[in-house]
């Protein structure tokens, strides 16, 4: 178990440079587990196609092959976010969570949620813009 240990959710984000969730949990100086999440609920409203699946498989390798390259490794996991979050604090002690937010309605409704739990299991969670030059709000 290990408080220090900061989760990086990536998600459309694909990328280790420009990722200012990343570069948040970097600044813990603590060990970073990077994961994304398959989500059957959230894709179930917006299904993807089979050309968007392919390049998210080949994107998922090519971040994996960056993040070995750098003695670490993507996490692949799939299921409901918070129970995801749930199980790896439970497993690793992970003390906070990272990730770039979203902004069609139920993927804010999604990660509302995922923050407020975690948050109420005393989780530190930060979200970040990192797409867009100027936020709806």
């Amino acid at each position: 178990m290990n408080p220090d240990i900061s989760l990086v959710w990536f998600r459309r984000d694909l990328r280790l440079d420009n990722n200012p969730a990343l570069e948040a949990a970097i600044k813990r100086n603590g060990p970073i587990l990077p994961i994304y999440i398959s989500s059957i609920d959230e894709m179930c409203e917006w299904p993807i196609g089979q050309k968007s699946q392919q390049w998210l498989q080949e994107s998922l390798a090519v971040l994996d092959e960056q993040l070995k390259d750098l003695g670490s490794k993507l996490m692949v996991c799939q299921g409901s976010p918070f129970e995801v979050f749930k199980n790896l604090i439970n497993e690793t002690g992970a003390g906070a969570v990272f990730f770039n937010r979203r902004y069609e309605p139920e993927a804010r409704r999604v990660d509302a949620l995922v923050e407020l739990s975690l948050t109420k299991m005393g989780i530190h969670v930060e979200t970040f813009n990192g797409s867009l030059l100027f936020e709806p709000w």
